[in-house]
């Protein structure tokens, strides 16, 4: 049994998973995930009162623009319990009578905050391509704002589609000569797939147009798939873990939300780092450049 030989796609794979965690401990990914979490952190509440100014203009209801946001949130974060969802409606809220704030001087406080984290992104990418140079500053806030504008077009697009299927299997219309109600399996899988495909979208994005060089769309795409899949995966276990096993509110009290929060988004900030390493490891071993 000791003379045994894996089979080569496994020993493939283990390979890999060592190179990524080899890659990961020398450009110091826990420090970079770790200030990437910050920013997002600092970030999350200028973020979510953008969304809500913006879908509140194109919904044409602060009402309605709270319920789309407090929607995603469910399907791209971790299963909470019944009273950190009530918590969670209450910050909801709170963001919604303060919307005012996101006007005038405002929004160029809100834009800055957003792009700030963006451009940590950035770096920590290039961290993981060995990228030295960086864009002007002039130059890089921009693409932040581009790469911020995406991240909103992809919110509503997430939105629409799940907006979409919800109609569709409300409606008593006949496809096929069936009822879309009657397909419980299949909007059972949609709840799933449609987060997955929207956070696969997302971090092959962030991998293909934040890095300063031109990084091949095929190494961004794995870059995203295995982000998103690790994502995903992270996501169903954290949630596992907080309903059957963590004890954080007989410790922390009432800081309980605040503390699971920034458990979750220094998860996501780890995500992040392996996957941009992952991209890497991946067009290194395809013999594939990346161009300045």
């Amino acid at each position: 049994m000791a003379g045994m030989r894996l089979p080569k796609p496994m020993s493939n794979a283990i390979a890999f998973l060592k190179e990524l965690v080899r890659e990961y401990t020398q450009d110091n990914g826990s420090l970079v995930a770790a200030a990437l979490a910050f920013y997002l952190f600092v970030s999350l509440v200028p973020l979510m009162i953008l969304a809500i100014a913006g879908l509140g203009y194109l919904l044409g209801s602060p009402e309605r623009a709270k319920d789309a946001v407090y929607s995603l949130i469910r399907d791209y974060a971790p299963a909470l319990s019944p009273r950190n969802e009530l918590r969670l409606q209450a910050v909801i809220e709170e963001i919604v009578r303060g919307r005012d704030a996101a006007t005038g001087i405002g929004v160029v406080m809100l834009i800055w905050s957003g792009t700030s984290l963006m451009t940590v992104l950035e770096r920590a990418i290039n961290v993981a391509w060995n990228i030295e140079r960086q864009r002007m500053f002039v130059v890089r806030r921009l693409v932040a704002v581009a790469m911020l504008i995406g991240a909103g077009m992809l919110f509503v697009l997430s939105f629409g589609i799940t907006a979409g299927l919800e109609a569709l299997r409300s409606a008593n219309i006949r496809i096929l000569g069936l009822v879309p109600s009657n397909w419980p399996w299949i909007w059972s899988l949609s709840s799933y797939v449609v987060p997955l495909a929207g956070t696969i979208l997302a971090f092959t994005l962030m991998y293909k147009f934040l890095p300063y060089a031109r990084v091949p769309f095929r190494s961004a795409l794995f870059g995203g798939l295995f982000a998103g899949a690790l994502w995903e995966a992270a996501k169903i276990g954290f949630s596992f873990y907080l309903s059957g096993y963590a004890s954080y509110g007989r410790i922390y009290g009432s800081l309980t939300g605040v503390v699971v929060l920034l458990i979750w988004i220094n998860y996501s900030a780890v995500v992040a780092v392996l996957g941009a390493e992952a991209s890497s490891i991946w067009a290194r071993r395809h013999g594939t450049c990346i161009r300045d």
